[in-house]
């Protein structure tokens, strides 16, 4: 999961840059849409690199797409050498260890990575929503987080955030 921590950074620093280049014009937007849309992409990068099988919540043709989604997906960074990390990776490891006896198939997989992409953008969406919302309508908030950015990012020498740097603003906690 510490290794996932960077991925989940780059996406932020995307979507930072994605919202300080908007148009004036196009700053105003449906905030549960984007945080969405953001978490979405962070938790299908984590998990695939995907796993939605078992559960009867999705049907069999969609659990059969799932399915050989991951193993192409197992298939391509095993012939092309790609090593992520990602979920899907943690799990092909796990897979490969010996003397266990509890072998994951693909499906496990792919059931898996679909528990994982379910249960966490909808949750980490709305948190999202609700702390943007308080965070917008307080200025104070706004100001007192905005002086911890800038006290933490005085620090650094180039004044670039880092994954390490937001573990010194604690106002994000």
């Amino acid at each position: 999961m510490k290794y996932m921590s960077k991925l989940i950074f780059n996406y932020a620093v995307d979507f930072i840059n994605f919202l300080v280049q908007l148009p004036l014009e196009k700053r105003v937007m449906e905030m549960k849409d984007i945080f969405t849309r953001y978490n979405t992409d962070v938790i299908a990068t984590c998990a695939y690199g995907i796993r939605l099988l078992k559960p009867k919540v999705i049907s069999e043709k969609i659990a059969n797409f799932l399915r050989d989604a991951v193993e192409t997906i197992i298939r391509i960074k095993i012939q092309k050498g790609i090593i992520r990390s990602d979920m899907l990776q943690l799990m092909m490891e796990s897979k490969d260890k010996k003397g266990d006896n509890k072998e994951l198939t693909v499906e496990d997989m792919a059931a898996l990575t679909f528990t994982f992409f379910s249960a966490g953008y909808e949750t980490s969406s709305t948190l999202m929503c609700f702390a943007s919302h308080w965070i917008g309508r307080n200025e104070k908030v706004q100001n007192r987080l905005q002086d911890e950015i800038d006290r933490v990012l005085e620090d650094r020498a180039n004044r670039r955030m880092k994954r390490s740097t937001t573990w010194n603003i604690w106002m994000l906690y």
